[in-house]
């Protein structure tokens, strides 16, 4: 993903939608890596719990800014559009939070949050990236109306 996204965004005009786009599929893909590997180090889940709230604590913010970045007016997205982009990352940290309090607490379950938070976060993040390289739909659609009104 990044091999090509430096490789087809060379010649492209970055604007703040595009950076925007590039920042939320870098931070989906690599929210996940992170957590494998805190779930890989070898000590209690107590510690491993107390990494991943601070990974969550660091993520929120994150994913809340570039939310509140994208939905602002004018939008170029459509609802549905905004509401996978940005509620299934926000349901991925408080899955991910969740799942950090529950190892801390000790309740074997929890263990199984990481897994799911790895999954959200990188379909998300493939559809972004998916999107930033080719172009969304609704890029698509406004890139088709603008050429026929030229």
């Amino acid at each position: 993903m990044f091999v090509g996204v430096s490789i087809h965004l060379s010649g492209r005009r970055l604007d703040s939608g595009v950076r925007l786009l590039g920042l939320e599929s870098v931070a989906n893909l690599l929210y996940p890596v992170l957590v494998a590997l805190v779930m890989l180090v070898p000590v209690g889940p107590t510690a491993q719990g107390v990494c991943l709230l601070v990974l969550s604590a660091i993520g929120l913010p994150g994913v809340v800014y570039i939310a509140w970045q994208r939905t602002r007016p004018p939008r170029a997205e459509p609802g549905p559009v905004l509401v996978y982009r940005y509620v299934l990352p926000l349901l991925a940290m408080a899955v991910g939070t969740a799942a950090a309090v529950g190892l801390m607490i000790g309740w074997t379950l929890a263990a199984y949050g990481p897994a799911l938070f790895v999954f959200l976060m990188f379909i998300v993040g493939t559809q972004n990236a998916w999107d930033l390289l080719l172009g969304s739909r609704s890029q698509l659609g406004l890139l088709a109306a603008q050429a026929r009104l030229t």
